[in-house]
């Protein structure tokens, strides 16, 4: 994820990482959904 989207989302903890393919698409109770991936390291 780059800085910008970071910003815009308010993503402001420097512990957060994301992968490469963070952001996918999801059908939840038959609505189409975006899932953000991310992992918090301590």
């Amino acid at each position: 994820m780059d800085n910008n989207t970071r910003k815009m989302l308010g993503l402001t903890d420097e512990n957060i990482t994301f992968p490469e393919d963070w952001l996918n698409d999801a059908e939840i109770k038959g609505v189409t959904a975006q899932l953000m991936e991310f992992l918090l390291i301590s």
